[in-house]
């Protein structure tokens, strides 16, 4: 297998969703334990709905994957120097860097020791939650280091310039940090994304998959993704009313990600009304599950479209639409190398966020779009 064909969104759709099935059954078959979530839910109807919306998105992918749109050549009368390209993209870095010291550090540095590792530990566990204001203002802008290392990547790549690898190791560190000063392990996995697709249709993409690599990669990313989750429930003691064992806590609350977002969305889709997350959150375990647990792709699209049949073209037409960025990346378009990492963390999500209804996702594209629409000189 070539890493070109494991970076199609539909190979990648049918891996993630077959783990979050497959992870649930073991679940409702004892096989995997849970502390936090108690009950074992299985509607019928839910799953239905449920296998239904995952066949309409594959429908969408496998079609989309197969649509290949031509290249529009327009007779631009002015194009704006690259110098001025990329003085738009320090003036994002500087809107950024504003935003990630008003939005979090000038509220985290005063009567704190920020360089302690006691400190780092507190903040992957969100005990300074409560003096960051969430989804809007500064938060949302300081995800503006996305779009810049999205296109100082791509420019980079075209010119050799080293004035666009400088921008980028500084957004590499400044979105670890941002993903750290808000807890938030979605931004490091984005980041990581963006930056090893990139890495991946340079130098390996008709080469043939180096298993063993590949593996070793996801074992470490699985193992930092699962001490994340779980410190949260170390720094507060929550682990303590459950286990002694923080390595079995740190599994299982990572598995429980698999687990509760399935069950959210088996329940939720078999029922008659608009669910709410509190409701199903109340008849599957105790306060604490409420840290830990997701409400799901496709329940959410659920709340947001109704049952039929919105939610279903959603599905496909988004989908659709996914084949077709990863068509333009595939030929090596402008388009798909920039938009894809992003398609293919949308994808890889599976089952647990709908990114396209996030504000800060929104955002994001919007903002890459109109600086993609930008004709540049080189």
């Amino acid at each position: 297998m070539r890493y070109k064909t494991l970076l199609r969104p539909s190979a990648i759709f049918v891996l993630i969703t077959t783990l979050y099935l497959a992870i649930y059954f073991l679940f409702l078959s004892g096989l995997i334990g849970s502390f936090l979530i108690q009950e074992r839910v299985f509607n019928a109807l839910g799953f239905l709905n449920l296998i239904s919306l995952i066949g309409f998105s594959f429908l969408g992918l496998f079609l989309g994957e197969r649509i290949e749109i031509q290249n529009c050549n327009f007779k631009v009368r002015y194009q704006i120097p690259e110098t001025l390209l990329f003085t738009l993209i320090l003036a994002i870095n500087v809107i950024a860097s504003v935003s990630i010291y008003n939005g979090v550090l000038s509220n985290l540095i005063h009567g704190r020791s920020i360089f302690s590792l006691s400190f780092l530990i507190s903040l992957m566990g969100n005990a300074y939650r409560n003096v960051i204001v969430w989804g809007e203002g500064y938060t949302i802008l300081n995800n503006l280091f996305f779009v810049s290392i999205s296109f100082s990547s791509y420019y980079y790549q075209k010119t050799h310039y080293k004035k666009y690898k400088f921008i980028i190791y500084y957004n590499i560190v400044l979105i670890v940090l941002s993903s750290l000063l808000y807890g938030a392990r979605i931004k490091f996995v984005v980041l990581f994304t963006i930056v090893f697709l990139n890495y991946l249709r340079k130098n390996k993409y008709l080469k043939k998959v180096n298993f063993s690599k590949l593996l070793i990669i996801l074992l470490a990313i699985i193992f930092l993704l699962s001490f994340w989750g779980g410190v949260r429930g170390v720094v507060n003691n929550v682990y303590k009313k459950w286990t002694d064992n923080i390595f079995i806590w740190n599994f299982r609350v990572f598995t429980d990600y698999f687990v509760s977002t399935t069950m959210f969305s088996v329940e939720g889709l078999g029922s008659d009304k608009n669910v709410s997350l509190s409701e199903i959150r109340d008849n599957l375990g105790p306060y604490e599950i409420r840290g830990y647990t997701n409400f799901g792709r496709y329940i959410d699209i659920y709340r947001s479209f109704g049952l039929f049949p919105f939610p279903f073209l959603f599905t496909f037409l988004t989908s659709f639409i996914y084949g077709i960025v990863w068509k333009s990346f595939d030929k090596g378009r402008k388009f798909g190398l920039l938009f894809y990492p992003y398609v293919f963390y949308f994808v890889a999500e599976g089952l647990r966020i709908e990114p396209l209804l996030v504000l800060d996702f929104q955002f994001i594209l919007i903002v890459m779009f109109l600086l993609y629409l930008l004709p540049v000189k080189l």
